[in-house]
């Protein structure tokens, strides 16, 4: 689990890729499978800023670098 620079918890957090072989997918088997899940499938993500970050990979690592953090207040 990653924290926040005052101690928080902050989740984890994914991003979802395709590889080979992705184009042969049955996409009707994966919507029924999906669809019968029974739990939610989506939630509420609480942030208090937004990050912006140059992404890359070298095929093995994905690499993030920092370019700006923007706060969020409540309205």
């Amino acid at each position: 689990m990653r924290h926040r620079e005052d101690g928080q918890n902050i989740g984890r957090q994914s991003v979802a890729y395709t590889s080979d072989g992705a184009e042969d997918v049955d996409a009707v088997a994966l919507r029924a499978v999906l669809a019968a899940i029974e739990q939610p499938l989506s939630g509420t993500v609480v942030a208090d800023r937004l990050r912006l970050v140059e992404q890359w990979h070298d095929g093995a690592h994905i690499t993030w670098n920092p370019i700006a953090a923007v706060p969020l207040t409540r309205v």
